[in-house]
């Protein structure tokens, strides 16, 4: 058996495709897009702000939903600052 991608677990834990729809305030045709099949194993992403939400009402992670984004732009945390080699600390 396949692992389950994180938009899969993320439906399994809200109880259906429908259910996610209605709780993220979409269709379940849109969720059905997000969904990797075999005539389709390269799903559409999912955008930012269903990430985004999905991750409030079931818990699986916005990064696993869609790693593609950078989400330091998106995240409470600052983003950590690029390290400086010694060398041109000191020049």
């Amino acid at each position: 058996m396949e692992a389950k991608t994180a938009i899969e677990q993320a439906i399994e834990i809200v109880g259906s495709q429908s259910k996610l729809a209605a709780a993220i305030d979409c269709n379940k045709t849109q969720v059905n897009h997000w969904i990797p099949t075999p005539s389709k194993p390269k799903p559409v992403p999912i955008p930012i702000h269903r990430c985004i939400a999905i991750e409030r009402v079931s818990g699986i992670s916005r990064k696993r939903l869609n790693p593609a984004i950078d989400w330091s732009m998106f995240s409470s945390e600052p983003p950590k600052a690029p390290r400086r080699s010694k060398a041109k600390a000191e020049a």
